[in-house]
């Protein structure tokens, strides 16, 4: 009995250790380090342009659909600020600092798609990813919104 017992075990440990390892995915490099609201914090701090405060974000929020061994990823950002002092230049500077977080990833981008001064869209791909960081500006009264869009399609490893 104990013979059996102890197979049920292993059978049963080497199943979850095996089906975690199924569901493991190889998003790029740039796309882990925005897994966490403290990447967002982050970024808006080195790119602000002058004062920045009364920042509230949120996520993120995140979806995965998996078939046939390609995964598509959506995670997205909400930030509010209550006070800036020049939300264009925080803009431009984040495009930058995405598209240099991207490059240094191995990814290939493409020309930015401008939005006005409502925000970019960054495509980018390599071997086995493709994707694109959307971000949208917009003021609501006294208050500077950003929305940060992350899309991913990739094969799992």
């Amino acid at each position: 009995m104990k013979p059996i017992f102890a197979s049920l075990i292993l059978f049963l440990f080497f199943g979850v250790v095996g089906s975690q390892q199924r569901n493991s995915y190889s998003e790029s490099k740039f796309l882990r380090e925005f897994r966490h609201l403290d990447a967002i914090n982050l970024l808006l701090s080195k790119n602000a342009a002058g004062k920045i405060d009364g920042i509230l974000a949120y996520g993120p929020g995140e979806q995965t659909v998996e078939r046939e061994n390609v995964v598509v990823l959506h995670r997205s950002f909400e930030v509010e600020i209550n006070e800036i002092q020049d939300s264009n230049q925080l803009v431009t500077n984040i495009e930058a600092s995405l598209k240099r977080k991207m490059e240094d990833s191995g990814l290939k981008v493409k020309e930015a798609s401008k939005l006005g001064d409502e925000g970019f869209t960054l495509q980018y791909e390599s071997t086995c990813e493709t994707g694109f960081a959307d971000v949208r500006a917009l003021w609501e009264g006294k208050t500077f919104h950003l929305y940060f869009v992350f899309n991913e399609t990739f094969c799992r490893s």
